[in-house]
This record gives C-alpha cells, structure tokens and sequence, in this order.
C-alpha cells in the first residue's frame, strides 16, 4: 500500500461519500470496470489507515455513482459530449469526447464531494487527487469500450481532459458554496506548476497504461451490449480491486 504524492493540488478538504460499495451494487466489472491494482508511479511512502480509508471511501462512492443502473445511461451520454450543463471548453481547448470525459469526471468527483461536505467529513487533497484521478481514468476506460473515443492514441485529448475535469470540478464546487474561489485558484495553479515541473508525467503515463489495458478487453466493449437507442444496464460487482496506488476498496461505518 502507498501514499498519494506529496504535491498534489489541494482540489479541496472534505471527505468522500458515507459508504463503500455494498457487495450486491452494480460497480466494477466488464463495462471499463477497474483492472487489478496497480503503484501510482506518484506514490513514494505507505499511506496511513486514515489515507487508505479515506481513498476507498472516494473511489468506492464514485464507482458506485458511475455504475448505478439509473446514472449509468446517463454517464455514458455525458461520455459522447452531451447531457452536460454548461460545458465550457474555453480554459483547454477541450472538444468532444475529451470534453464529455471531463464533465462526466467533474460530475462524480463534485457529488461524492458535496455527500462527504454535508456529512460534515474531511478528505486530504492528496487522496481527493488521487481518487479523482481513479474516477477519470475509468471513465476514460469505458469511453474507449464504448467506441467513443481512443485515448490510447489520443495522449493530447486525455491530458485536455484532464485539466478541464479539474477546472471544471472546481467551478461546479464553488457554486456548491464547499470551495471558496482563493482555494479554488491556489489548487489550479498548483496543478499547471505540477504540469509545468514534469510532474503530472507519471500520472499520464498510468492514464496510458489503464487504458492500454482495456483495449485488450474487446469482447467486454459496452458498444457490444447496448440495446438500439440506449445502453443497457451496467456489469454487476466483482468486488474487484481498483487502480490508483492503494489497496483495494474496503466497506467503512
């Protein structure tokens, strides 16, 4: 088990949503479901219990989110470039399924976020980090097996994505009233520093690997199973393990 970097944006302070997966909830299997996990080429100490949990407790309610049976639908739409509510795409350049990828991401990241905000819970920007990442890079997975996009080729439309998902989370947390606008600022500016310094390069080249992955998964393409007009519903739970440098999930009180 390891600890997030050291240096990552301080998105903000809250905690992740109240539980873990429970065992019988649709959440991480063919359709992009996590592949077994792997180090964050980040990572440079072992995490604490409180880190670990907190990191289970995030990506855990996260993956819960985007493989609900109702949200699902929805999520994969948000991954085509629609259903998303004021989708700007001015800070990054940012078009189509990169843009899809960043507001789907923005969407779970901030929920998850409000849920922990209003229970009164804190998480650590460096678990916030990581676990957002988590979030990003599987929805990345489930938009290349879907046939929307091929990041696997596409570095420059991942690394877009990436940074309007953040800015993008940023802006929808500030409206929420659980970021203030000076925090807001000090985690973006902290990110494009980290970009700046060569630091972010570990984490796209594990966005890579996560998605080389899932390319070799053909015949788990959610293309495959969608129904005429819609998708069907989600893959059912293996309770697998998640990506992201820690171990894997465990259910909390």
């Amino acid at each position: 088990m390891e600890k997030p970097m050291t240096d990552d944006p301080g998105m903000a302070q809250d905690d992740a949503a109240q539980t873990a997966p429970p065992g019988g909830d649709p959440s991480q299997a063919d359709a992009g479901a996590p592949q077994d996990a792997q180090p964050d080429a980040g990572a440079a100490q072992d995490a604490t219990p409180e880190e670990q949990a907190q990191y289970n407790q995030f990506v855990g309610r996260g993956m819960e989110l985007i493989y609900n049976q109702k949200m699902f639908p929805q999520v994969v739409e948000m991954l085509r470039g629609g259903g998303g509510e004021g989708q700007g795409k001015e800070h990054s350049g940012a078009t189509g399924s990169a843009q899809g990828l960043a507001h789907a991401t923005a969407m779970i990241i901030t929920r998850v976020y409000k849920a922990a905000t209003d229970s009164g819970a804190e998480l650590s920007p460096d678990v916030l980090f990581h676990g957002g990442t988590e979030i990003f890079g599987q929805l990345a997975e489930i938009s290349d097996k879907a046939g929307i996009s091929n990041y696997a080729e596409d570095r420059d439309g991942l690394e877009a994505a990436y940074f309007l998902s953040v800015d993008t989370a940023m802006q929808q947390l500030r409206q929420a009233g659980v970021v203030d606008e000076a925090s807001a600022k000090q985690a973006l500016q902290q990110l494009h520093d980290m970009d700046a310094k060569g630091a972010l390069e570990p984490v796209f080249r594990e966005l890579d690997a996560m998605d080389q992955q899932s390319r070799g998964g053909e015949a788990e393409n959610p293309a495959e199973n969608q129904a005429e007009g819609g998708v069907e519903e989600p893959p059912a739970n293996d309770n697998g393990p998640v990506q992201g440098g820690m171990a894997p999930q465990e259910e909390m009180e």
